[in-house]
């Protein structure tokens, strides 16, 4: 390959050529246990790769539990912090301990609201067994659990 020669290649000698490199973090989801193993690997990789700042890019792009450990990236806050946070059980304005997310009876709520969804389908299709899927969900709203076709309960 051949060096550029004019405008571009006397601009390129002098390091304006180009704009400085950009980089990216790009985050995945996976819930509370997804966002865990991503501040491991970010803890981890400050602790090993010289040079390495998880709060140091340019961009950080994240789905779901990714966007919230590439906001709290974004902010300055090192993943060496957030490990010990999630890690100890620490008390930290974010509230991220094992209790935050999922209260002691959500367990046993969402088995209630199985068997009360199995039940109004079971219902609906010994009554109307000819029906396919979609017909017997819609005809059994009024027997589903609250929240299931709306978030409105969720949303108080």
């Amino acid at each position: 390959m051949t060096p550029p020669t004019g405008l571009r290649g006397w601009l390129e000698r002098l390091g304006l050529g180009r704009p400085p490199a950009r980089r990216a973090l790009i985050l995945a989801g996976g819930g509370v246990i997804g966002g865990m193993y991503e501040v491991g690997a970010l803890a981890a990789l400050e602790e090993t790769v010289p040079g390495f700042r998880a709060n140091d890019f340019d961009l950080y792009v994240g789905s779901s539990a990714g966007s919230v450990v590439g906001a709290l990236m974004a902010n300055g806050v090192p993943p060496g912090d957030l490990y010990a946070i999630l890690d100890e059980e620490r008390d930290d304005p974010l509230s991220f301990h094992r209790g935050a997310v999922y209260h002691r009876g959500t367990f046993s709520g969402a088995t209630r609201n199985l068997a009360q969804f199995v039940w109004a389908i079971g219902k609906r299709a010994m009554t109307d067994f000819h029906l396919e899927w979609p017909d017997l969900l819609a005809r059994s709203g009024g027997d589903m659990p609250p929240g299931f076709f709306s978030l409105a309960p969720l949303e108080a």
